[in-house]
């Protein structure tokens, strides 16, 4: 498992920055899994979600030659984690998260400083990383069933020391 800390890496590398500039105006909505995961439509409507929009930065990555990974794993916010997608760059050999998405979102509800988190900067510190494909956190009887996890944060100062 990887675990990101924020550091010199909070902002996305110069090659994948025009993607990121590319991805500006998208609008996010839930899609149906029937067109999740057809990235021209995208193109053609201007619409997406966390998986789509990962997969499409993922595929313009390679296009041009930009170093990407697809991630898939949890967006931990209290009080409540819950499964997302988002794409990673490589920069300098560390793997930065990113999600258009989710930093547009946050920025305009949340009245997020627009100075302190432009457009190309990760939201890595959220993001926990489990697996390099869209997978079934939970499911039942073979259908995934949603699902959001309790979340609390550790005050580091009361953590236990590790066992043996």
């Amino acid at each position: 498992t990887e675990i990101y800390t924020l550091s010199l890496h909070d902002a996305l590398p110069i090659s994948a920055r025009e993607l990121a500039a590319e991805s500006a105006g998208l609008e996010f909505f839930i899609l149906p899994e029937a067109i999740r995961w057809d990235l021209d439509f995208i193109t053609r409507t201007g619409v997406a979600d966390c998986g789509s929009i990962a997969a499409w930065l993922v595929r313009e990555s390679e296009r041009r030659g930009v170093p990407a990974r697809f991630s898939f794993g949890l967006l931990v916010a209290k009080p409540y984690s819950t499964p997302h997608c988002w794409v990673e760059f490589l920069a300098d050999d560390v793997w930065v998260p990113y999600d258009p998405l989710l930093l547009d979102a946050l920025r305009r509800w949340t009245q997020l400083d627009q100075d302190a988190w432009p457009r190309h900067r990760s939201l890595g510190p959220v993001l926990y990383r489990l697996s390099g494909h869209f997978t079934k956190v939970a499911s039942h009887q073979g259908v995934w069933a949603p699902l959001s996890l309790p979340t609390d944060y550790a005050d580091p100062s009361e953590a236990s020391p590790p066992g043996p």
